[in-house]
């Protein structure tokens, strides 16, 4: 008999209850984040939307197979679903719509006579990137402080800047559907990545079997012994706004001051936190990955010990202002040598490829996309991304640098999501700070430092909801469930473009309505504040150039000594992880070591390596098998209950309580 061919996951009711639900969520993503403060929408690479919509669909199939013997959507087409609300939804947040509005309207609200932000930030800016550059502008200000009730939303200002935004958001969209396409056969057949963010999914999605309405997994005791959890400490805190008397569960506590003497008093650890769904998708982890991670972060932490116990850091050199040096010029140094070493890996993918795409060959069966279209959204994509950073100011090697670096970070984090499972990324190199310090003052124009500012605070500095790798996780996903899927491409670049219509038309209207500074302060008045401020000190008053000097002898500059460093270590790393089997460390750990992510993270991380560690020096692969369900479990829980107090709090009013690290 010949074999039944797969399902498909693209049909017209998955497509349209995807899209249906990726506009519903950022219509209403930033009153549920930032007004009513619910556990966000998205948020993380394992959306508690995407998962609250999985679980309403798992209960109509049920209901299905109760009264007509099957299941309405078959496996595929609830997965599609699902990755297409983490597409649209991770652009609506930080991915694309958070910051960009209040970018584009902030410089002329936050100008005074005494800042000198008309002098030095107002005019370097292009007129298309902002909505206004008069200080008095109504437009401005209501987006602000709210609309007058006799007063309708002056949409026509918002036109060219948004236009703007969204054509630099195509090109890196482009850029990372091409990235996506070319790792895509490598990391899953050849190097068989784990994939950890999309176990759950796959778990709640599978068939059940005949005669039953749920699966095996959601029938297994150990699941919901693990959901119980999360969902009664949960429940309990979420109690609190409506009866302020019951008592709280406490789930983090601040350990920063440990010690309080120096140089201890500089092991700052920060938050110690129980975040549920993180100590679920860490026992997931290999251990080396999970260990990498804390042991980095406790590594970084201590350094500032040995940095205060040298007594070198007040006196500048490479122990100098070691903080900045450490996160951002050795971190960016580090993800500079791992992109590389990526791209390096899918070589003969490129040459394949680039062959394959002057002949007009169609890719084969496993190919996200054809050679062809993925070798010319790259090209074009990066091109375009090049080309508006100029266009903003930049000078071209400074946009070409910038982009580069920004481009390895994104290739670097997706790794980090799809080997390790972390739900939140982030890293410090980030191109306004590196070229800012990499080279001396005076090389940069202050168009490229004013361009640079706007493009680290509206695009390039949280990263914990970029495209690609809700791309890829959606992609195996559909993959693993057995569907024929070669469309979904199409469907996840449609979601991308739809999204950037719906998160921007929802960003501006909920801002008018409700006062930008009512709500999500940090990016419509916190960092904007922060970013404009240091573009214009720069400008106003270059910083030094400093050097590792010898005897008075001018050796090395500091910022690119930090950045060979952080690349030479990286190298190491990864050289002695191919020769060495037992080499326990990761780069990838030491790249996000300083990012604020790994900060408020590192505690469920490290709950999770010892778990998983535990449980296989112990009991072994068996063990670890039969324990899984239960912290799958967690994760599980924390996403059911915090659907149901997002719920009672957009039926209520009343704001809500956040699950995830804020």
């Amino acid at each position: 008999m010949p074999p039944v061919p797969a399902a498909t996951a693209v049909t017209a009711r998955a497509v349209c209850i995807g899209l249906f639900m990726g506009i519903l969520i950022n219509l209403f993503m930033l009153y549920n984040d930032y007004y009513l403060y619910n556990t966000p929408f998205i948020f993380s690479q394992l959306p508690v939307a995407g998962m609250a919509v999985l679980m309403v669909l798992m209960l109509v199939n049920g209901a299905a197979r109760r009264f007509r013997g099957k299941g309405w959507l078959a496996p595929g087409e609830m997965l599609l679903i699902w990755a297409m609300i983490g597409v649209a939804g991770g652009i609506g947040s930080t991915g694309f719509g958070r910051a960009i509005t209040g970018f584009a309207a902030s410089p002329a609200y936050l100008t005074t006579p005494s800042n000198d932000y008309a002098k030095f930030l107002l005019t370097r800016l292009p007129d298309w990137m902002v909505i206004s550059k008069d200080p008095d502008s109504t437009a401005v200000k209501w987006y602000f402080e709210g609309l007058p009730r006799d007063k309708t939303i002056p949409w026509r200002v918002w036109i060219i800047p948004m236009a703007a935004w969204g054509t630099l958001a195509l090109g890196l969209f482009a850029v990372m559907f091409a990235f996506a396409a070319l790792f895509y056969r490598r990391w899953t057949e050849q190097e068989r990545l784990t994939f950890p963010i999309i176990y759950l999914p796959l778990e709640m999605t599978r068939e059940p079997e005949p005669g039953r309405i749920l699966n095996g997994f959601l029938r297994n005791p150990v699941v919901w012994i693990g959901a119980f959890l999360p969902v009664f400490a949960h429940a309990v805190n979420g109690l609190k706004p409506y009866l302020p008397g019951i008592p709280v569960i406490p789930l983090r506590w601040w350990i920063g001051g440990l010690f309080a003497d120096r140089p201890w008093s500089e092991f700052q650890l920060g938050d110690a936190g129980i975040f549920f769904s993180i100590i679920g998708l860490s026992f997931l982890m290999t251990t080396d990955i999970s260990f990498s991670l804390w042991f980095f972060y406790f590594l970084y932490r201590l350094s500032f010990v040995g940095v205060a116990v040298l007594g070198a850091g007040a006196q500048g050199g490479f122990f100098g202002n070691w903080n900045n040096n450490l996160i951002h010029f050795e971190a960016s140094g580090a993800a500079l040598a791992m992109a590389a070493f990526l791209v390096w890996s899918i070589r003969g993918t490129l040459r394949t490829w680039a062959i394959r795409a002057m002949r007009g060959e169609a890719g084969e069966p496993g190919d996200l996309l054809s050679p062809r279209i993925a070798l010319v959204l790259l090209a074009a994509g990066f091109t375009a991304a090049v080309g508006w950073t100029m266009l903003a100011g930049a000078q071209w090697w400074a946009a070409l640098a910038g982009m580069i670096l920004f481009v390895s970070v994104l290739i670097v984090l997706t790794r980090l999501v799809l080997e390790a499972g972390l739900l939140i990324i982030g890293t410090e190199a980030i191109a306004y700070e590196f070229l800012t310090g990499l080279v001396p003052a005076s090389w940069l124009s202050n168009g490229t430092v004013t361009s640079f500012a706007q493009l680290r605070g509206a695009l390039m500095s949280d990263l914990r909801e970029i495209l690609m790798p809700y791309v890829m996780n959606g992609a195996r996903a559909i993959e693993l469930a057995r569907s024929n899927a070669r469309r979904m491409m199409a469907v996840f670049a449609a979601t991308a473009v739809l999204a950037l219509f719906v998160t921007t038309y929802a960003r501006i209207a909920t801002c008018y309505k409700y006062g930008a500074i009512h709500g999500d302060t940090a990016y419509n008045l916190g960092w904007n504040s922060w970013l404009h401020y240091d573009a214009t000190n720069f400008q106003k008053s270059p910083p030094g150039y400093p050097f590792i000097t010898i005897g008075g002898a001018k050796l090395l500059p500091v910022a690119a000594t930090h950045a060979v460093t952080g690349a030479g270590l990286t190298g190491a790393m990864i050289f002695l992880r191919a020769r060495f089997s037992w080499w326990p460390l990761n780069p990838i750990g030491f790249i996000v070591c300083g990012s604020w992510a790994l900060s408020v993270t590192w505690f469920p991380i490290f709950l999770g390596w010892l778990a998983k560690a535990g449980v296989m020096n112990f009991g072994g692969a068996t063990a670890y098998r039969r324990t899984l369900p239960f912290f799958l479990g967690l994760v599980l829980g924390e996403s059911i209950i915090a659907t149901i107090w997002a719920l009672v709090a957009f039926l209520t009013g009343v704001p809500g309580v956040s699950m995830l690290p804020s």
